[in-house]
């Protein structure tokens, strides 16, 4: 699961909730036992009314989520950890399953299974650029005012009060050094009209945010347009109403049909403090002021794919995508990251092939696992960006699996409500669905926004507008008191502490709360799978 940096307008925003910081912070919370008690007495009641709710649903359910003739009940703990364990030991000698590592391993590892199954795979290749900072902590922002007779100079620090934004162009240990130029009007560089008379060979100062009015733009088209303009560097700086928020980080990287554009220029991110303190020793220095910059980033072209596989029954016109990120971080193997969800993605596809299941499809089932999540969901977005208008038409939703074993876990369903005005109703209805198998069991859990970090984002977006939904248990955010109250565990701890680090291994999957949450899939996809007119149902309210 990426950090949010994916949004539903393509805007940089600041890392949701639900994927944070790369950083271990187990911070235990000590809490005093009639607070806790007074938040525990209120999920008490939720469960109450749960149980409500749980009795219109019926007896009937009930028993068949018990049933192992149901999909949700040949989900067993035994098979999902069985697969998580295979493939950690296929893929363990590489340290990751990355791009550049053992995602290639994890594919073949997928690719025996499903064709051992009886299954026809397919892999769609496609390029993408990896970026690595090669010294972050040795990237160097300074603004020097020389009058010939004094120099003063004035370091930032890097990570407090800039950043080196990912797909930066590279410096190397030379030091570029140029004016700065606050680029006039609104400053958002979105038009190429923005930089008329913009000085060349100048380090163009621009707005971070995107403008309301220039909602298509992305920060990559900022950067480009200054490159095009003739700026040897950008310093892209928060405004006003961000102060206080960390410097941006966003990747300048715009993914294409066949590829990838990214710019050759450095690129920092700033604060609003460091933007006010530029403004003031413009005035203080004017024509004497520079600024110099050094980086130490590059960007490792690859090639990769996306893996398919999809049933030979049911309708091809109401295709059902469940999809999950085969992918790791550099960082270690991601084992709950997201092997977890690619695991029970392909246990639910070797499940129906059998009889008992296949005789039940109406509507075709593609079983996609994505390459390059970790990137920025470049798998997916590359698979979207390439349907025809037919096979787009085609997809009737997508159900994502993303970390289904944090151990800090909430159990969290994407909250359809939140998904775009084109797709809120259908989205809606599947949140409704997954919701309504745990409330059959009683079993407490949470909705949590469709805001972006994983590759659900790519099938809501606008232009693609096919409704989602799906399931996970967290990533790095801290878990708060009520979420303590409600599913145990440690407030103030990530929810997973092991996130894109080298102990996200077998050891770091809670075992338990995996099988729910596979199970809560599969009983959606099982219920999707075997509905005559599935647009209709997504429709009803």
């Amino acid at each position: 699961m990426r950090n949010n940096e994916e949004s539903l307008d393509s805007t940089p925003l600041v890392e949701k909730r639900s994927k944070h910081s790369s950083s271990v912070m187990y911070r235990p919370h000590l809490v005093e036992r009639g607070k806790c008690l007074g938040c525990c007495l209120i999920v008490t009641l939720v469960v109450v009314g749960m149980l409500v709710i749980a009795a219109g649903v019926g007896a009937g359910l009930g028993a068949r989520l018990a049933s192992s003739a149901s999909l949700s009940g040949e989900v067993t703990e035994s098979l999902l950890m069985d697969h998580l364990t295979l493939l950690q030991n296929k893929t363990i000698k590489y340290g990751s399953r990355s791009v550049l590592s053992g995602y290639n391993a994890s594919g073949e590892y997928v690719e025996e299974q499903l064709n051992s199954a009886g299954y026809s795979v397919t892999r769609q290749y496609f390029t993408v650029g990896v970026y690595e900072d090669l010294q972050p902590d040795e990237s160097v922002f300074r603004v020097v005012i020389d009058d010939g007779k004094v120099e003063y100079f004035w370091d930032f620090l890097v990570g407090t009060q800039f950043s080196v934004m990912r797909y930066s162009g590279n410096t190397g240990n030379n030091t570029l050094e140029a004016p700065i130029h606050f680029v006039e009007g609104n400053g958002s560089g979105c038009s190429l009209s923005d930089f008329d008379g913009f000085p060349n060979g100048s380090i163009a100062l621009l707005n971070y945010s995107i403008p309301e009015s220039e909602l298509n733009c992305t920060v990559y088209d900022k950067a480009h347009n200054a490159e095009s303009s003739g700026a040897v560097a950008v310093v892209m700086g928060r405004s006003e109403s961000e102060a206080g928020v960390a410097p941006p980080r966003s990747r300048i990287y715009v993914q294409n049909p066949d590829g990838y554009s990214i710019v050759s220029i450095p690129v920092l991110g700033a604060t609003y403090g460091l933007v006010q303190t530029l403004t003031h020793l413009d005035q203080l220095g004017g024509e004497n002021l520079t600024a110099h910059i050094r980086t130490y980033t590059s960007v490792t072209h690859a090639n990769t794919f996306n893996l398919f596989a999809e049933t030979s029954q049911g309708m091809a016109n109401s295709t059902i995508v469940v999809g999950s990120h085969l992918d790791s971080v550099p960082a270690g193997l991601g084992i709950n990251d997201n092997g977890s969800g690619s695991m029970a993605n392909l246990v639910m596809a070797l499940l129906l092939k059998k009889e008992t299941f296949a005789g039940k499809i109406k509507n075709r089932v593609k079983f996609a696992f994505w390459g390059a999540e970790e990137l920025g969901l470049l798998g997916s977005r590359h698979y979207v960006m390439n349907l025809s208008p037919q096979e787009k038409a085609d997809i009737v939703l997508d159900l994502n699996l993303d970390m289904l074993g944090s151990p800090n876990f909430i159990r969290g369903i994407y909250n359809g409500s939140t998904a775009p005005e084109k797709v809120v109703n259908e989205s809606v209805k599947i949140h409704e669905l997954l919701s309504s198998f745990l409330n059959a069991s009683n079993t407490l859990y949470d909705l949590i926004p469709m805001s972006g970090g994983s590759d659900y984002l790519s099938f809501i977006q606008q232009g693609v507008d096919i409704p989602a939904g799906g399931v996970a248990t967290g990533a790095g955010g801290l878990k708060t008191v009520e979420e303590r109250c409600k599913y145990g565990g440690l407030a103030d701890a990530q929810l997973d502490t092991c996130y894109h680090q080298s102990c996200d291994t077998i050891d770091n999957v809670d075992a338990k709360v995996y099988v729910q949450m596979a199970g809560t899939i599969a009983h959606a996809l099982e219920t999707l799978m075997s509905t005559e007119d599935i647009r209709g149902y997504l429709k009803t309210p």
